[in-house]
C-alpha cells in the first residue's frame, strides 16, 4: 500500500515518520530503510528521532538512486554490488569506448575533437557523456529503448550507447525493470521485501522511479513523506510570464483564465507542479498534515501567503519593529560574513531565546566563503565569539595533508621550483617522516637561500628544457655543495670547480642526510609518476607515496584514511567499467578529486551556527535561516549545457531544470524559516562603489513585498540596508541608537581624530627602568640601529613571527641587498689579493651571486669596475698596522665594556662597500666617541672607508658629554619608544634642500619603494604614520644626535 503524507513543514512530516517507525517490524533486527535525498536531511533526521525516541538506531539510509538499485538486488538474482550505470562508473566505460576508435561513430565533430584533444579532453568529455546518458535513463527511457532494438542508426549518440552495451555490464535499471516487476507480480513467496519503506521529504522523482515505487507498493507499504507548501490544490497556477507566453502563442486565449494563485510559488514552483502532478496520480492513500503557519511577523505573512494560495493586499498597519526579513548589500565574500556575524549578534540580543544551534547559514557554494568564515568568526574572543562549524566541504579544501598529496601528484608536470618544494617539506606529517622536525627547517631555508637554488633537478634536466646547461642553479648542485661541505675539511673550499658549503657540526651533517633522503625521493617520484598505469596499478602507487611521504599525527589520520578509501574507491570504479588501459596520472587525480568533492563532510551542528551548501541543507527548518551570496549570475546556477544534450533540445513534462530547482529551493528556504530570514549578496562593486543587481529571486521576493505591503511605505528601503565598503566605517560608530549601521567590533572603531594632540602611542606610560652598571659596547650600537627593535625585543621579550621569504625562482631584475653585499665583499677580497675578474666570476658562479649569462657578466663588470677606487684606497691603508683595543670605561654610573677594532697610529679604521649610509655613520660616531675617551689609543681620528669616498670623523673635545647624552637616549627608550628612525635622520641632516620634505620621502612608502614606515618594529611601536607621529619630537632628537656628527664629519677632496 502506498501512503502519501502531505505537509508544510517537515517537523510535521517527521513526527507522522515517528510515529510510523515506533511500530516494530516483523524481525527486531531489521533495519528500518529510509531514503533522503542528501546528507543533510539525513542527519537532521537522525537528530529528531534520536530527541524524540532517545536513540536513532538500526536505521539504512539509501539516496532514491541507490534506492532503486537496492530493490533490483533484493528481488532479483544475479544483480552486481556496484551499478555499472552510476556516473562515476559510467565515465570510465564511456572514456574507453571513445578511444575505441575502430568501433567509435562516425561524427565529425566529434572526431575532430577527440583528434585534438589529449587524455585530460577525453576524460572530460566522457563524463560529460555519462552524464547526459545516466538523464537519459532516468527521463527518456523511450529513447534508450528503441537505440538498444536497433533503431536510429546514423545517430552518433545512439550508436555510442550500443558501443557501450556490447562492451559491458548491459544491466542498467531501466533493461532489469520487466523481470523486477514479474518478480513483484508473483507469489509472496518472492517478495524479498522489508515490511515498510519510507521515502523522506524527496524534492522530485522521475517518472520511471515513481511508475517503479508505485509497483513495489502493492507488495509492501511504501510510505511517502512529501513537503507540500500549500493545503490547496496548486499544480495548475501560473505565473504571469506564462500567461502573457500563453497569450502570446494564442490571441483567443483570455488572461482571466489562468489562475495565478501566489505570485511567489507560480513563480518558482513550476517544476514542482509537475512533480505534483505526477504524484496525483499514484494510487494510494493521501494523509494531509498541514499547519498554516502564524501571521505574526512579515516573514509569516508570505509563508500565509504561500499556504493559502493567495496574494495578500496592502497591510494597513505594517511592525515598523518586525525584522523578520533583512536584505544586506555588501561589497564582497568577505564583507558579508563580517555584517552578518554583527547582524546575529543583534538577533541575540534582541531576541534572548534564540541560541547559536538556531542559525543555519547557507550559500550556494560555501567553499567560497570558507575561508572569510574562519577569518571572522574563528577570530573573535569573549562574549562576540560565536560556535559554528562549516559542512560540506570536501577534503580538498578543509585538509593541508590532502592538498600536499595532490601537490606531490603535479609532480610529473613540475620543473621542482624551490618554493614549490620547500611548501611541500612545510608540512608536519612530511618533515616528520623525513626525520626533521620544525626547528630544522629553518636551517633548510636558509641553506637553500644561501645556496640560491632556483628550479630543475639538475644540468640534464635543463637540456631537455632547452635550457644551457648551468644556467640555472638546480637541486643536484646543491647536493653536491652540502655533501662537499661534510665531506671537506674547513680550509679546502674548492673541488672539481664546485665550492662547498661549509657545514659547522656533526647535527648539521646529520640534517643534510635527511634533506638529500627527501629530495632524492621526490626526484624519484617524478620519475614514477610519469610512467603510464593501470587503474588498478595507480591504486597501489599512490598508496606508496602516502607511505612514503607522510607520518600523519594523530589528528591527520582520519583525513589520510579517507584519502585512502577515495583512492581505493577511484580505481575500483575504473576496474568495474572494464578500463584495463594505462594512462597518465592526470586522469585518475582528475576521478580522485571528484570522489573527493561526493565525499564531503557534514559534522552534526551540536548548539552551533552552522554553514552549508544551499542544496544539501534545502528545506531543513530553522528558526533564523541566513542566505548569502545572493549573486546575480551564482543563484539561480547558470545551466552550461553541452550542445549535444538532447533534453535541453526537446524537453518534456516532469523533466529537471536546474533553474527551474533552484527557484523552487530559494522558496523553499524562506518557507523554513520560522522567525527569522536573513539575505545577503554582493551588491556594490569593490572598486567604484557601483550598483551590482542581485539574484532575481531577491529582485522578486522584494517586488512581492513591496506590491503586498504599506502604500505608504516602500518596503525594498525598509528591508534593504547598504554597508559601507569597509568595518571600520564612522556610520558604525558615529551614532550609538542607529539600527541599520552598527557593529559590535570594537577594535574596528576610528580613533577620535584631534590635531592639537599626537597620536597615542604603544605605551600609555613609561615603563620603570633601572640604570644599567655595565653595557656592552655593541647593545648600545644596536639599540641605535632601531631603537624601537631594541626595546620591543630585549626589554619586553616581543618578537615579530619571521615570515619565509620565497625563493627567486626567475631571474630578479636587480640582486638584493643581501646578495649585493656579498658580491662586493668578495669583489673587494679578489682586488685586494691582486686577482683578475675571471677569478671573481669563478667564485662568484660557485657560490650561486652571479646570475647566468650575459647579464651576469655585465653586472660583474659594472660592480668590479664601481668598487676598483675603493679597492685601491683601501689597499693604501692595508699595510698599517692596527690593533684590538679592550674598552672598560666609566661614563656616569654606567660603565661601557667592549672593544676597538682596526685602530691604528692615525686614526681608526672602518670598512663598507656601500655608499656611506645612516647605520654605518651612527655605528662609526659611537666607536669615535668611546675612541676619544679611550687613554690607551693613539690615535682621535676615525675614518670610515665607503664605496663612494672616505669621511673622517675629528677629534671630539667634549666626547664625555655626547657619550652621556647617547647613554640618556639609550636609559629613556628602554622605557619608551624613542622616535628616532636613522635613515630618516640621516636624510633630514644631510638635506641640501628642506630637510623635512628630505625626511618624509625617505620615510613614506610609495609604490615602488619601501620606505622607513614599512619597518614593521616602528608600525608596532608608534602605530601611525608620519603625519601622527612626535614631528617636533623627532626633529630636536635628529638635531641633538646628529648636528654634532655632521660638526666633525668630514669628506676627503675627489
Amino acid at each position: 500500500m502506498l501512503y502519501q503524507f502531505h505537509s508544510n513543514r517537515l517537523e510535521e512530516l517527521a513526527e507522522q515518520l515517528i510515529t510510523t517507525l515506533a511500530k516494530p517490524m516483523a524481525g527486531p533486527l531489521t533495519p528500518e530503510t529510509l531514503v533522503v535525498h542528501g546528507t543533510g536531511t539525513r542527519r537532521w533526521l537522525s537528530l529528531q528521532i534520536a530527541t524524540q525516541q532517545g536513540i536513532a538506531g538500526n536505521l539504512e539510509y539509501l539516496f532514491p538512486a541507490e534506492f532503486i538499485w537496492w530493490l533490483y538486488r533484493r528481488q532479483l538474482p544475479e544483480v552486481p554490488i556496484t551499478n555499472a550505470f552510476d556516473l562515476p562508473t559510467l565515465t570510465w566505460r564511456v572514456l574507453a569506448q571513445l578511444e575505441n576508435q575502430g568501433e567509435l561513430p562516425t561524427h565529425e565533430t566529434l572526431t575532430q575533437y577527440l583528434s585534438t584533444t589529449d587524455e585530460h579532453g577525453r576524460w572530460h568529455l566522457a563524463r560529460r557523456l555519462a552524464r547526459m546518458y545516466e538523464q537519459y535513463l532516468l527521463y527518456r527511457p523511450d529513447w534508450i529503448t528503441r537505440w538498444e532494438q536497433g533503431h536510429d542508426a546514423k545517430d552518433w549518440q545512439a550508436s555510442l550507447w550500443r558501443q557501450l552495451m556490447r562492451h559491458g555490464d548491459e544491466r542498467h535499471w531501466l533493461a532489469l525493470q520487466p523481470a523486477l516487476y514479474r518478480s513483484l507480480d508473483g507469489h509472496s513467496t518472492a517478495i524479498n521485501l522489508p515490511s515498510r519503506l519510507s521515502l523522506f521529504a524527496l524534492p522530485t522523482l522521475s517518472p520511471g522511479y515513481l511508475q517503479t515505487i508505485q509497483r513495489v507498493s502493492e507488495q509492501t507499504d511504501v510510505f511517502l513523506y512529501t513537503l507540500n507548501p500549500s493545503a490547496v490544490y496548486w499544480a495548475q497556477i501560473t505565473s504571469e510570464k506564462e500567461t502573457l507566453r500563453a497569450t502570446k502563442r494564442d490571441e483567443e486565449v483570455i488572461s482571466h483564465h489562468f489562475d495565478p494563485g501566489n505570485s511567489l510559488l507560480a513563480s518558482a514552483g513550476r517544476q514542482q507542479r509537475e512533480y505534483f502532478d505526477l504524484l496525483l496520480e499514484l494510487e494510494g492513500q493521501s494523509i494531509d498534515c498541514f499547519s498554516a503557519p502564524a501571521e505574526t511577523s512579515l516573514l509569516g505573512r508570505i509563508q500565509a501567503d504561500v499556504f493559502q494560495l493567495q496574494d495578500r493586499s496592502p497591510d494597513p498597519l505594517p511592525n515598523p519593529n518586525d525584522d523578520s526579513i533583512q536584505v544586506q548589500v555588501c561589497h564582497s565574500p568577505l564583507r558579508e560574513i563580517e555584517v552578518l556575524h554583527d547582524r546575529l549578534l543583534d538577533l541575540f540580543e534582541r531576541h534572548p531565546h534564540l541560541t547559536p544551534g538556531d542559525v543555519a547559514v547557507l550559500a550556494p557554494d560555501i567553499e567560497v566563503f570558507a575561508a572569510s568564515i574562519e577569518a571572522v568568526f574563528g577570530a573573535v574572543e569573549g562574549s562576540r565569539y560565536l560556535p559554528f562549524s562549516i559542512s560540506d566541504q570536501s577534503l580538498l579544501v578543509t585538509s593541508a595533508l590532502v592538498n600536499t598529496f595532490f601537490s606531490l601528484l603535479t609532480l610529473n608536470d613540475s620543473r621542482l621550483e624551490a618554493n614549490e618544494i620547500i611548501d611541500l617539506l612545510d608540512h608536519s606529517a612530511v618533515h616528520h617522516r623525513f626525520g626533521l622536525d620544525h626547528n630544522d627547517l629553518s636551517q633548510v631555508y636558509q641553506w637553500i637561500s644561501d645556496i640560491g637554488v632556483s628550479w630543475g633537478l639538475d644540468d640534464t634536466a635543463l637540456m631537455t628544457m632547452d635550457f644551457p646547461a648551468g644556467s640555472v642553479r638546480t637541486w643536484r648542485s646543491a647536493i653536491e655543495r652540502l655533501l662537499l661541505g661534510h665531506a671537506l675539511p674547513a680550509q679546502d673550499q674548492f673541488f672539481m670547480g664546485r665550492l662547498a658549503y661549509p657545514l659547522h657540526d656533526t647535527g648539521q651533517s646529520r640534517l643534510v642526510g635527511h634533506l638529500v633522503h627527501f629530495l632524492e625521493a621526490i626526484f624519484n617520484l617524478q620519475q614514477q609518476l610519469s610512467r603510464a598505469r593501470t587503474a588498478t596499478a595507480w591504486g597501489a602507487e599512490l598508496n606508496r607515496v602516502l607511505d612514503q611521504f607522510f607520518s600523519p599525527e594523530d589528528e591527520q589520520e582520519n583525513d589520510l584514511n579517507r584519502l585512502r578509501e577515495a583512492i581505493e574507491v577511484t580505481a575500483v570504479e575504473a576496474t568495474t567499467a572494464g578500463y584495463d588501459r594505462e594512462f597518465d596520472l592526470s586522469v585518475f587525480r582528475l576521478s580522485l578529486e571528484q570522489q573527493l568533492k561526493r565525499s564531503a563532510s557534514s559534522p552534526l551542528p551540536a548548539g552551533r551556527v552552522t554553514f552549508g551548501t544551499l542544496t544539501v541543507g534545502r528545506a531543513l527548518p530553522s528558526a533564523v535561516i541566513c542566505l548569502i551570496g545572493l549573486n546575480d549570475g551564482d543563484f539561480p546556477r547558470l545551466e552550461r549545457t553541452p550542445g549535444f544534450d538532447r533534453l535541453v533540445q526537446a524537453p518534456r513534462f516532469g523533466d529537471r531544470r536546474r533553474r527551474d530547482e533552484d527557484r523552487y529551493l530559494f522558496l523553499e528556504t524562506i518557507l523554513c524559516a520560522r522567525e527569522a530570514l536573513y539575505l545577503s549578496y554582493c551588491g556594490r562593486e569593490r572598486r567604484n562603489d557601483t550598483p551590482v543587481p542581485p539574484s532575481v529571486l531577491i529582485s522578486e521576493l522584494l517586488d512581492y513585498i513591496a506590491h503586498a505591503g504599506d502604500a505608504g511605505q516602500d518596503n525594498d528601503l525598509a528591508l534593504t540596508t547598504e554597508q559601507p565598503l569597509q568595518g571600520f566605517s564612522h556610520r558604525y560608530f558615529s551614532d550609538p541608537t542607529n539600527q541599520r549601521y552598527f557593529s559590535y567590533a570594537s577594535e574596528r572603531m576610528p580613533p577620535t581624530i584631534d590635531h592639537q594632540t599626537t597620536a597615542p602611542l604603544l605605551f600609555p606610560s613609561a615603563l620603570v627602568t633601572k640604570p644599567s652598571d655595565v653595557l656592552g659596547l655593541a647593545a648600545l650600537v644596536e639599540f641605535f640601529q632601531n631603537p624601537a627593535r631594541y626595546l620591543l625585543r630585549n626589554r619586553l621579550g616581543v618578537d615579530l613571527p619571521r615570515v619565509r621569504p620565497a625563493f627567486d625562482t626567475r631571474a630578479p631584475a636587480r640582486a638584493g641587498f643581501a646578495a649585493l653585499m656579498a658580491q662586493r665583499e668578495i669583489l673587494l677580497e679578489i682586488q685586494l689579493a691582486g686577482g683578475q675578474q675571471v677569478d671573481a666570476q669563478t667564485r662568484l658562479q660557485a657560490q650561486a651571486l652571479l646570475r647566468p649569462g650575459a647579464l651576469g657578466w655585465l653586472e660583474l663588470a659594472a660592480e668590479w669596475s664601481a668598487l676598483s677606487d675603493l679597492a685601491t684606497r683601501t689597499a693604501a691603508i692595508a699595510h698599517l698596522p692596527q690593533q684590538r683595543i679592550e674598552i672598560d670605561l666609566s661614563v656616569g654610573e654606567t660603565t661601557l665594556r667592549g672593544q676597538l677594532d682596526g685602530v691604528s697610529t692615525d686614526a681608526q679604521y672602518r670598512h663598507s662597500v656601500l655608499d656611506l649610509r645612516a647605520a654605518d655613520l651612527m655605528t662609526a660616531w659611537i666607536m669615535h666617541l668611546v675612541l676619544n675617551l679611550t687613554p690607551a689609543s693613539p690615535t682621535r681620528h676615525t675614518r670610515l672607508v665607503a664605496r663612494d669616498n672616505t669621511y673622517t670623523l675629528q677629534p671630539v673635545d667634549h666626547a664625555r658629554e655626547l657619550l652621556t647624552d647617547l647613554l640618556a637616549c639609550y636609559s629613556r627608550g628602554l622605557s619608551h619608544p624613542l622616535p628616532f628612525f636613522p635613515r630618516s635622520a640621516h636624510a633630514y641632516a644631510f638635506a641640501s634642500g628642506n630637510p623635512s620634505l628630505a625626511a618624509k620621502r625617505c620615510w613614506q612608502s610609495s609604490s615602488y619603494v619601501n620606505g622607513e614606515d614599512a619597518n614593521p618594529w616602528y608600525q608596532l611601536a608608534f602605530r601611525d604614520e608620519w603625519d601622527n607621529l612626535p614631528n617636533d619630537e623627532f626633529v630636536a632628537l635628529t638635531e641633538r644626535l646628529y648636528q654634532p656628527i655632521v660638526d666633525h664629519l668630514e669628506a676627503a677632496s675627489p
